[in-house]
């Protein structure tokens, strides 16, 4: 009986371990849009290591913690937004930890 619990551990062990660990990512970009049936939040993402933008839907869970506005429908298209995500080994999105809403700086006019 000893060994079958031994042999039964290493499996769960080893299956934890094929399926990779999940780690954490920072998008910054600009909303394309948002559906709040489905929970999804489309950004497009840009910065120096991406060669042209890339569009990425990140569910959004209800422990999602949102910052700087109350819920998905408040976010607009071409709002600028960090995500902080979960990722999986691969490198595919599992799920959105927190999106902050990044709010402009006015314009100031010169004399």
């Amino acid at each position: 009986m000893r060994t079958l619990g031994k042999v039964g551990l290493t499996l769960v062990t080893v299956l934890f371990l094929l399926q990779g660990a999940a780690e954490a990512r920072t998008i910054q970009g600009q909303v394309v849009r948002t559906d709040t049936n489905a929970g999804l939040l489309v950004v497009r993402e840009v910065g120096p290591e991406l060669s042209e933008p890339m569009e990425l839907e990140i569910p959004v869970l209800p422990e999602t913690q949102l910052v700087g506005f109350q819920a998905l429908e408040d976010l607009k298209a071409d709002d600028e937004v960090s995500v902080e995500t979960e990722e999986g080994a691969e490198g595919g999105v599992i799920k959105a930890l927190s999106i902050e809403r990044i709010e402009s700086e006015p314009a100031v006019e010169l004399e």
